[in-house]
């Protein structure tokens, strides 16, 4: 009887291991299919052609780059905003703008992690945070787009997206197979991805990639690599910077003198513009030879470099270089004229604007910016302001910021009108 019970005891459990190692497997593979079955396979990945076709050419290399460029031969006009922020909600850092017709939305990815939105006379209207890592929860806010359809919202933590209505509601929820800091939005299911943090080991190839397309339909991937230098055979971050301009998709990789223009049609990228700063700009030796002495090298030569910091509309193309003392050098160059501007001082000419940053983004001839007001004491604002209406400078919504405004870490956004 003992006997007998043992043996159906080990039928028993063997046939009950059998039975959990295919449903195992059954669910292993469920999760293969039906999440990313095809992320180890390396044939998804192809390499982005990079074309020169109709590039512009900029030498500046025997210019004198310390000029004075006057804001008035770029801007028509500008409108300040003040943002009036939420009790609940302050805003640390600005790190992406993205302003439509009526919604101005911010995102401070570092000091307060939020997506905060403003209407376009800076009325506080919602701010989205992180709100765990369960299902539909947000464990982080790396960064967002807007769309027709809808707020785009990417948590670097949980490698995953969440797409809402304009009225907030979710939509949907999905994972991603790579960690990135930054994307855009370029067509349908189709993202392009820059600053890429970790491929989760799932494509051992974009491990060299600079910026990395999914379409996300196809389940394909297409990369493209720095033809300058490796990014990640450096100590440095990825600090790479995309636009969207009402579809002129644009990318401005960290260090690099170029822009880069993406076409949805052909998948590639063409060179935009290229530019030339001779010897107050780094070599090519310099490109291949960046690493931890860098800083060091930069404070010593004060040569010029870029951070991605850049702009393009269907006229304007801006572009920000800095160095490690001084004002930075802005280049401005008029693609209907052919006329460039640069300098690294900046002539206030437009009434109401008495600081000057490169815009965060543009939708067609109109750019956002983030500003500052002067830093003046109170018993001092009736002179200035006195002072402004000599120099032309005096606009009614200029006196009354400064009028009003006690905090001088208030942020002002400048909604600029180019030429």
């Amino acid at each position: 009887m003992r006997n007998t019970t043992f043996v159906q005891m080990v039928a028993l459990a063997f046939g009950a291991t059998i039975f959990m190692i295919s449903c195992t497997n059954q669910r292993s593979q469920h999760s293969r299919n039906t999440l990313f079955d095809w992320v180890t396979d390396d044939s998804n990945v192809n390499d982005i052609p990079l074309l020169e076709n109709h590039s512009i050419a900029i030498d500046l290399s025997g210019a004198d780059l310390n000029q004075s460029i006057a804001l008035s031969e770029l801007l028509a006009g500008v409108k300040l905003v003040q943002l009036d922020e939420s009790p609940h909600f302050l805003i640390g850092d600005i790190d992406k703008i993205i302003f439509n017709d009526s919604l101005i939305y911010m995102l401070d990815r570092y000091v307060h992690n939020s997506l905060q939105v403003f209407g376009r006379k800076g009325e506080f209207i919602k701010a989205i945070t992180p709100t765990g890592n369960g299902p539909n929860e947000l464990q982080s806010i790396s960064d967002f787009d807007v769309d027709a359809d809808g707020v785009y919202i990417y948590d670097n933590w949980g490698a995953k997206f969440h797409h809402y209505s304009h009225q907030w509601s979710l939509i949907e929820e999905w994972k991603v197979p790579l960690r990135v800091s930054t994307f855009r939005k370029i067509g349908d299911k189709k993202w392009l991805f820059s600053n890429i943090d970790n491929p989760n080991g799932h494509f051992l190839s974009l491990d060299d990639g600079d910026i990395v397309v999914w379409d996300q339909g196809g389940e394909h991937f297409l990369k493209f690599s720095s033809p300058l230098f490796n990014h990640h055979a450096t100590d440095f971050t990825p600090r790479d910077v995309t636009r969207n301009n009402s579809g002129i998709i644009t990318a401005m990789l960290r260090f690099h003198p170029e822009i880069y223009r993406w076409d949805n049609e052909t998948n590639s990228f063409e060179t935009l513009i290229t530019i030339d700063l001779g010897n107050k700009g780094l070599t090519a030796k310099e490109y291949q030879s960046i690493g931890p002495s860098f800083i060091e090298e930069r404070k010593k030569d004060q040569k010029f470099y870029s951070f991605g910091r850049h702009f393009v509309t269907e006229k304007w193309i801006g572009v920000e270089f800095s160095r490690s003392k001084g004002n930075p050098l802005f280049i401005f160059h008029d693609r209907l004229t052919g006329r460039t501007l640069h300098g690294t001082a900046i002539k206030f000419d437009v009434p109401g604007l008495l600081s000057f940053s490169l815009p965060w983004s543009c939708q067609g001839n109109t750019c956002i910016a983030h500003i500052e007001l002067p830093r003046i004491k109170k018993s001092d604002v009736e002179s200035y302001i006195a002072l402004l209406k000599e120099k032309k400078l005096h606009s009614d919504e200029l006196e009354r910021l400064i009028r009003t405004v006690d905090d001088i870490e208030t942020p002002i956004l400048a909604i600029m009108t180019l030429q």
